[in-house]
């Protein structure tokens, strides 16, 4: 945003005159100004450093003037009104409504202290959830000393198409080469994959059966699971905790008698010893980070049979350093305080 010279030296005025504090200077700057466009918050201290490691007030690139119809009040105030009713619209919608060119709105709202932000996706919550979430936060923070000794486990599916976004797959060219996208739905196929993570280390990649049961993951625990875990030092492997979500196959009988057997009183999960709460993947290492790093590097290109699907998730987990991993189960941490400071709700947005 371009301010005039008296303006800026108005802006640094007030700065001072309020002792540095931005918050007050925003406010104090619009009593003394109100007909004029008020810079956002982050203008004061900005323009202040600017003069203090330049000498001069002035932005990059301000040669190229400030629009004519920014001195309007009246097409200010209607551009910001547009925004005030539908924050989510966007400039060249707001241009074509109010006839003030897109150059001009963008400025306005920049002028204004507002920024385009990202939407962040966050698992949809039901009435009951967030008590449960905030009860299992608090839980966890009093027991941050086995905080490392948690397997963190989840299960994925991995598809032939993956994450394909035909929105975002462009070809660049001086003219169309009319390139297609071979989509052979005749041949597709997944990979169930089980993963976990305690402290530093991961465990697996494990691939399940595609239609797994209650049997079927008490198979998997005995068979593959337990002589896994015996690559673990003898003090984790005996005093560690395992988590799980509440999906069917988790809930089984037979496999809560066998987590009580073998991990009793230290499971997460559905009826567990510690209620794990529903629609909750953003306290997870496994959400949050596993499942998005891997598919990154296993969808970088087109995948062609099934195992090849198989190695580049075996070689994508490779990748995973144990730094990744400490900081990843670290982070729940911090997770935990975010979801109790919004009891129990959503908080991604505020990370």
């Amino acid at each position: 945003m371009v301010f005039s010279p008296e303006e800026y030296a108005d802006i640094v005025f007030v700065y001072g005159f309020c002792d540095g504090n931005a918050r007050a200077a925003e406010r104090e700057y619009a009593r003394r100004f109100p007909r004029r466009i008020h810079p956002g918050r982050g203008v004061f201290p900005e323009t202040y450093q600017r003069l203090r490691e330049t000498g001069s007030t002035a932005v990059r690139g301000e040669g190229r003037g400030r629009p004519a119809l920014m001195d309007n009040v009246d097409v200010v105030e209607q551009v910001l009104e547009e925004f005030n009713d539908d924050p989510t619209t966007s400039v060249r919608r707001v241009a074509a409504r109010t006839g003030v060119p897109p150059t001009t709105v963008h400025a306005i709202v920049r002028a204004d202290g507002r920024h385009p932000y990202h939407y962040t996706r966050v698992q949809g919550l039901d009435p009951g959830d967030p008590p449960r979430r905030l009860t299992f936060c608090q839980w966890l923070l009093t027991m941050l000393q086995f905080l490392g000794l948690i397997l963190w486990t989840d299960e994925a599916t991995f598809t032939r198409a993956g994450v394909f976004n035909q929105h975002n797959a462009h070809y660049w060219a001086a003219e169309n080469p009319h390139v297609v996208h071979e989509d052979s739905f005749q041949r597709e196929f997944s990979l169930n994959v089980w993963i976990g993570v305690i402290g530093d280390r991961l465990v697996g990649p494990f691939f399940l059966p595609h239609r797994l049961n209650g049997q079927g993951f008490l198979d998997f625990l005995n068979g593959t699971l337990l002589p896994a875990l015996q690559d673990l030092p003898d003090e984790v492997r005996q005093n560690m905790w395992y988590q799980m979500d509440g999906a069917p196959v988790h809930w089984a009988r037979i496999v809560r008698a066998w987590m009580n057997e073998h991990f009793p009183e230290r499971w997460i999960g559905r009826d567990g010893h510690v209620g794990w709460p529903p629609r909750s993947p953003d306290l997870t290492p496994l959400d949050f980070f596993v499942w998005g790093y891997l598919k990154s590097i296993v969808y970088s290109s087109p995948v062609n049979d099934v195992e090849e699907l198989r190695q580049r998730i075996i070689d994508a987990c490779a990748q995973i350093t144990p730094e990744m991993i400490r900081e990843a189960t670290a982070a729940v941490q911090r997770r935990c305080e975010e979801c109790i400071a919004a009891h129990g709700g959503v908080f991604e947005q505020n990370l």
